[in-house]
């Protein structure tokens, strides 16, 4: 660990500092009531002073009174398309022009042609108003998210969460070691990262990571079909039934909480539910060690090889197991999601379902997610909606530090990478992580892509999508080269032919077929941003569409000409700001040719540039030109 944290504060929003209502010394006695408890009472205090810091004073009623005059303007429009169908009776007209339809199969219609060609005319007038109304109502939405926005500085989601973390003691860090969370690979069904996130707590780290995870399931599909035949001269009818049985994929996203450790490395354990009293007498009748409080086998039953017997109660020594009896019982009361503790050699780990939503939660687009989900909320709504989504992505962190920390070895570990000595400390030595270099690997550039979306799968697809990598070249280590492959399934209607009771019965079922789509990717870790909440995303395709008003007129002129869009953070070293964009331009200015199809995303971690669809044909020529212009443009050479 390196750099103090007073040095990180300046990267930051200065005033954010980690609560003073929770003792981060003193935790290990009992850390659900100590840590969990505490930040669940202090976390609308810990949201509003961000809210205050981010929104940078701004009068809140100001943009309250700006959204709801849009919300009024949005209903207007409403309630002008609904008065005007009644006006002009658009329902009753729909009507008669269907009973007109009707009659005039039967000539007598004919004589109503009049009245189908005036209600023809008077409902083409009611769609083309309706049409403009709803034009209105769509820019209305768009000035509302631009309003809201606003008033929130900026900030994308991602910030603002890391910044609530701040104040209970959360630290992001942008360096990580891969092999820190190396264990998820390995989970049975594990098929590809979506995004690693570090985060430094007292005197180590933690992980958040999500990843894809594959299943297949035999999904059974019946069907049926009526016969009849004759016995003798009696007529008989019967139904014959047959099935299908279809392995079928299933894709689920996954979250991985990961506290690596070098505590007792010889000892792995996995979570069991518990057991009866009467199975816990049966174990001491036989001689099969059970630790000392039985309360806890009503809870856990956690499973080890019986070798290693000793380190196992060392680590759940009396505390530990009281601390978790603890735990488990508040969890049940609160109607908590509980995590459910592993531990692999040097992890910590434990994992969980988690929903759909929660991809958009870290997007950069979150204002324009809430507008979507909650489109006539007012901004009192959405800093309610907010509070709410920025505790679900925390929530799970904070359960993870309670629960590791429920072992007291645990909680004052001083780590300092996998593999080195066991060393402690109750003391928070304040020291923020930052020795490891950033990794120019698939995990930087996967972060990249869930954050930012900067591949598209287009094809169809009907099961959610996840990576795999190869490595194609690392041009001595400067510029990261890699091809990606996005993989998914698609479905297709079949019908299974199953011969059964003499006949052949017609069986449907959807059969799933593996395709993928592949990218490139260029990434460097020796250009990347001084500030680790700095972002800027250049997509030269959407020019235009992004204008900043610098004062310097060929920087404004970049700005638009590149679509380069970036937050508050990244304005703040302006000359880094500048520096970036003129490099930018030369960038671009080197790869004409394939500038319309890239997307460049550079933060903390580093820079990458991506491409969606890439010449194959021409691979190592335009690899090698596009390495180059990198290079050069940052003096990689």
């Amino acid at each position: 660990m390196a750099k103090e944290k007073e040095e990180k504060n300046k990267y930051s929003i200065d005033k954010i500092k980690p609560t003073d209502k929770i003792d981060f010394n003193n935790l290990f006695k009992n850390p659900t009531q100590d840590f969990y408890t505490k930040v669940a009472k202090e976390y609308e205090n810990s949201f509003n002073k961000v809210l205050k810091e981010i929104t940078g004073g701004k009068e809140e009623k100001i943009y309250e009174e700006r959204v709801d005059k849009i919300n009024t303007n949005i209903q207007d429009f409403r309630g002008k398309i609904e008065e005007k169908r009644k006006e002009l009776k658009i329902n009753a007209r729909k009507f008669a022009n269907a009973i007109i339809i009707i009659f005039c199969f039967l000539i007598i219609g004919l004589f109503f042609l009049p009245f189908l060609i005036k209600n023809n005319k008077i409902i083409k007038e009611f769609n083309e108003f309706t049409s403009n109304q709803e034009a209105e109502i769509k820019k209305s939405y768009v000035e509302k998210g631009r309003v809201v926005f606003e008033f929130f500085g900026g900030f994308n989601l991602e910030e603002m969460r890391n910044l609530v973390l701040k104040t209970f003691n959360f630290y992001s860090i942008p360096e990580f070691d891969s092999r820190d969370f190396f264990i998820v690979s390995q989970l049975k069904g594990f098929i590809g990262f979506d995004l690693a996130e570090k985060f430094d707590f007292r005197n180590s780290y933690i992980y958040n990571v999500l990843y894809k995870e594959l299943e297949f399931q035999n999904i059974i599909t019946k069907g049926s079909k009526t016969i009849t035949y004759y016995v003798g001269d009696e007529l008989i009818t019967k139904t014959v039934y047959a099935q299908h049985v279809e392995k079928t994929p299933f894709i689920y996203q996954r979250q991985a909480l990961v506290v690596p450790t070098n505590y007792l490395p010889e000892l792995s354990f996995r979570y069991a539910p518990g057991v009866s009293e009467k199975e816990i007498k049966r174990r001491k009748t036989k001689g099969i060690f059970t630790l000392e409080d039985e309360e806890f086998y009503n809870y856990y039953d956690f499973q080890y090889n019986s070798n290693l017997a000793i380190p196992f109660a060392q680590y759940f020594n009396v505390l530990t197991q009281k601390n978790m009896i603890e735990y488990e019982k508040f969890v049940r009361e609160k109607e908590i999601e509980p995590l459910r503790l592993q531990k692999i050699k040097n992890w910590l780990f434990a994992t969980r379902p988690i929903n759909d939503f929660s991809e958009d939660l870290i997007n950069i687009n979150w204002v324009s997610t809430f507008i979507i989900a909650f489109p006539d909320k007012n901004l009192n709504g959405y800093i309610q909606t907010l509070k709410n989504a920025i505790w679900q992505l925390i929530q799970p962190l904070i359960n993870m530090i309670t629960l590791t920390y429920t072992n007291k070895n645990i909680a004052s570990e001083s780590f300092e990478g996998l593999g080195k000595r066991y060393l402690s400390t109750f003391a928070d030595l304040e020291e923020i992580g930052g020795k490891e270099k950033i990794q120019s690997n698939i995990v930087s550039i996967l972060n990249d892509y869930f954050t930012s979306k900067v591949f598209n799968f287009n094809q169809k697809h009907d099961k959610p999508i996840y990576v795999s990598s190869e490595r194609v070249g690392d041009f001595s280590g400067r510029v990261f080269v890699q091809d990606i492959r996005l993989n998914s399934y698609y479905g297709k209607n079949e019908i299974d032919y199953v011969s059964t009771g003499g006949t052949t019965v017609e069986v449907p079922f959807v059969k799933f077929y593996p395709n993928y789509e592949d990218k490139k990717s260029f990434f460097t870790s020796n250009f990347r941003f001084s500030n680790p909440n700095a972002y800027m995303k250049v997509q030269p395709k959407f020019r235009g569409k992004f204008n900043f008003g610098h004062e310097n007129q060929l920087l404004s002129e970049i700005i638009q000409e590149y679509g380069v869009m970036f937050n508050n953070e990244a304005l703040k070293n302006q000359a880094e700001f500048e520096d970036t964009l003129y490099a930018i331009k030369r960038i671009f200015d080197e790869i004409k040719a394939v500038k319309d199809i890239a997307v460049m995303v550079i933060t903390n971690r580093g820079l990458g540039l991506y491409f969606d669809t890439w010449d194959y044909q021409n691979d190592k020529e335009n690899a090698k030109r596009i390495v180059h212009s990198l290079k050069t443009s940052f003096s990689l050479e």
